[in-house]
């Protein structure tokens, strides 16, 4: 409502207390609706400031996956390539023991040290078997007597054998 025209003859206060009124109340509706919008914006940008923060934060989370996914591709293909390593020494490793080649490098390993021990004792096995072959020629088609052939066979075994004997 607009203030009365100065040229009408009827102006009261009263008048001028409702007009006052409708403005005051007109303006505290401007207030609470530029309130209302101020609060909307305010929710609005704090909404946005969320789903940007979410955004970092899941922009972080994938970085930090993909880094994961990374190391994983790396330590797998590392693991892959130590067991390539492994089968490969080992092969080259049965090849040598094969060859005669592990006595040159027998201390380096345990293994190799087990297999060369290993080998050395079936080379005595195999010297005192053909010592105790070479008794049975001997005494073959004579008659003897259990202990005097029973010491020859053991002297024939312990002249072949350099390692411990078990029994």
């Amino acid at each position: 409502m607009t203030q009365p025209e100065p040229t009408q003859t009827r102006h009261t206060v009263d008048d001028d207390l409702a007009w006052t009124r409708e403005q005051l109340l007109a303006a505290q509706q401007e207030a609470t609706d530029a309130v209302t919008r101020a609060e909307k914006a305010e929710r609005a940008v704090d909404h946005l400031a969320d789903r940007y923060r979410g955004a970092e934060a899941a922009r972080d989370t994938w970085a930090a996956e993909a880094a994961t996914q990374n190391l994983r591709a790396e330590r797998a293909e590392a693991e892959r390539d130590r067991y390539r390593f492994c089968w490969n020494s080992a092969r080259d490793r049965a090849q040598a023991l094969g060859e005669g080649v592990l006595r040159h490098v027998a201390n380096r390993d345990p293994w190799k040290r087990q297999a060369l021990e290993q080998q050395q004792r079936a080379e005595r096995a195999e010297a005192a078997l053909d010592a105790v072959r070479a008794v049975l020629a001997d005494w073959e088609g004579s008659d003897i007597s259990y202990s005097n052939f029973a010491s020859a066979i053991r002297a024939a075994i312990d002249a072949h054998t350099t390692g411990p004997t078990t029994t």
